[in-house]
Order: C-alpha cells, then structure tokens, then sequence
C-alpha cells in the first residue's frame, strides 16, 4: 500500500486559502476602509465601517482555520506514511530505503507542512492587523472628526511664498 501523502489528505485550494487568505482579506479591509469613510462621513452610518471590519475579520479567521485544518491533515499524514525501521542498524542486513518517488512524495509533504505552519502565522498575523485598523472606529464616539470636507480644507496653500499652513 503506498503512503499517505499529503495530496491525498489536503486539497491544495485550502492550503493556499490558508496561505493567502488572510492578506487578502487585511488589503480589502484597508482599501475599502478608505474608499467607504466619505460615504460614513456624509450619511452618519459608522455601521458600515463594523460590517466591513466584521466580514473581513471573518474570512481572516477562515484563513486561521483553514490553514490549522491544513496542517493537522498533513501532521497526521506524515505519521502515517511508512518509515524505514529506526531500529534496524544493519544486524540483520541494510537498512531499508525508501525509493527516489517515495522522497519526493516526503518533500512535498514537507513543503505543505511547511505552507501550512507558515499560512497559519500569516493569517493570524493579519488578522491581528483587521482588528488593530479596527479600534479607532470602535473606541471613537465620531471617525470623520478629521476628515476635511469640501467647504473647510485643512491645508491651505498661500500664493505670496507658497506658505504651508494648517487651519484649526
């Protein structure tokens, strides 16, 4: 019977969702953070900011669990596949070996094994990264308090000097 290898236990879309979920996930909350403040700003609606923190905190913790999932799936495969016998020191011949597709199929195992941990890292990373962007919505009672609007901008350019100043 051949090893359990991690192809057969560990589909590769949930191994790189793991992967790559998580940063997707952190640069759709920033960009459309930005790209939604005008639109809180003119309505009043701070909802929006929690939904969208809220949606894509939920597929960065996807990507945590999948990435978790991924790399149990490929721990127990590698405990399953079939070593050569650890105790065989050559009293009674050599040692077994694997043959050269048997190592392969080890190196890509290790190689998902490795993808695995490291999406597990990176997706908690960014999802760390969703929550931190989020406070300053949740803990301040207005998020446009310094945003410009139209009629007032904060930084005015002087003609005579191209003087910088700010307006309070």
């Amino acid at each position: 019977m051949p090893p359990a290898t991690g192809r057969t236990r560990v589909r590769g879309p949930l191994l790189w969702f793991g992967v790559l979920g998580g940063m997707f996930a952190w640069a759709a909350h920033l960009l459309a953070s930005y790209a939604v403040v005008p639109i809180v700003c003119r309505t009043g609606q701070e909802v929006i900011l929690h939904l969208l923190t809220i949606g894509t905190g939920g597929v960065a913790a996807a990507s945590v669990a999948a990435a978790w999932i991924s790399h149990r799936r490929l721990h127990r495969a590698g405990m399953d596949s079939t070593h050569p016998d650890p105790t065989n020191r050559g009293e009674t011949g050599p040692p077994t070996h694997r043959g050269a597709e048997e190592d392969v199929e080890t190196r890509r195992l290790h190689v998902r094994k490795f993808l695995a941990l490291g999406g597990l890292a990176i997706s908690t990373f960014f999802l760390a990264l969703i929550l931190v962007e989020a406070l300053p919505t949740f803990l301040q009672e207005d998020p446009c308090r310094h945003i410009p609007i139209q009629d007032s901008p904060i930084i005015l350019l002087e003609r005579a000097g191209a003087i910088l100043s700010c307006r309070n």
